[in-house]
């Protein structure tokens, strides 16, 4: 069994990563920032010490005077209860529904500290460092589409830019236009918007097949007729046909500059 000086480091790594996690959302001024984060994932981190090595300190190594113990009961009450605490993040408002990023963002961070918790070091800090959130048209005969997916975030620089992938599968090709965002944030509320963003669309080799700065340098008519023109003149678009296949598109900073930017593709199908 770990010392209790082990157990209360691992607590402190679990809240340190958990922080980690709620940085961008406290800079960001979104719900659930720093704070909330540390809580969830120490608080998670602390019920899984309990689980796995509390009721041992109470019941001893004796199997004459130990009680039968399942540690993962307590583990999957972690996931329930966050579930129940992310559900109330979600709120919907017409057509559209708010909260999503703040659920899935605290539900991680629970998973985060009760990996800590059990002791699984390297696998909770590769997760704080990478994380994906995919969305999948399951159904292409449905009536309605998957028409629209947008991700924001801070943009850095080196591999800490932003990239939305998308795949095209099928016989039909797609035309679609990608926007890349940024001082539009500002009237949102966004603090520190990327003030000058670049896309780069890729293929699956990784070869650029499009690039852009500022959308009206190329492509401005397509662009106005679709409806979607970026609202300020120094964020980029890319509209294009793109047959079956996996695309990546890379959104930067200008001149290496960094901020809070949104990627965004359009189905124009």
């Amino acid at each position: 069994m770990p010392t209790q000086v082990d157990l209360v480091l691992r607590l402190l790594l679990a809240a340190a990563l958990a922080g980690a996690l709620g940085v961008e959302r406290e800079l960001t001024e979104q719900p659930a920032g720093f704070r909330t984060h540390i809580l969830v994932g120490g608080g998670a981190a602390l019920f899984a010490v309990i689980s796995a090595f509390g009721f041992q300190a109470i019941f001893g190594a004796d199997p004459h005077r130990t009680a039968p113990v399942d540690p993962s009961r307590v583990v999957a009450q972690i996931v329930v209860g966050i579930g129940f605490l992310g559900g109330g993040a979600i709120l919907k408002y017409g057509a559209s529904v708010r909260g999503l990023t703040t659920a899935a963002s605290l539900w991680i961070t629970a998973a985060v500290g009760t990996a800590v918790g059990i002791g699984m070091l390297l696998v909770a800090t590769a997760t704080t460092g990478i994380a994906l959130v995919e969305g999948y048209d399951l159904d292409p005969t449905a009536g309605s589409k998957f028409g629209n997916i947008s991700t924001r975030g801070f943009v850095g620089t080196g591999a800490n830019v932003m990239i939305a992938g998308v795949i095209v599968h099928g016989l039909d090709s797609e035309n679609v236009i990608i926007r890349g965002l940024g001082p539009t944030l500002t009237q949102f509320g966004v603090p520190s918007v990327l003030s000058d963003p670049t896309l780069d669309l890729r293929d699956s080799n990784g070869n650029s097949l499009m690039t852009n700065d500022n959308w009206k340098d190329s492509q401005q008519a397509q662009i106005q007729e679709s409806g979607l023109a970026p609202p300020d003149d120094s964020e980029s678009a890319i509209a294009i046909t793109l047959g079956a296949g996996n695309y990546t598109a890379i959104l930067r900073g200008k001149n290496n500059i960094t901020g809070n930017g949104l990627v965004e593709v359009y189905e124009l199908n």
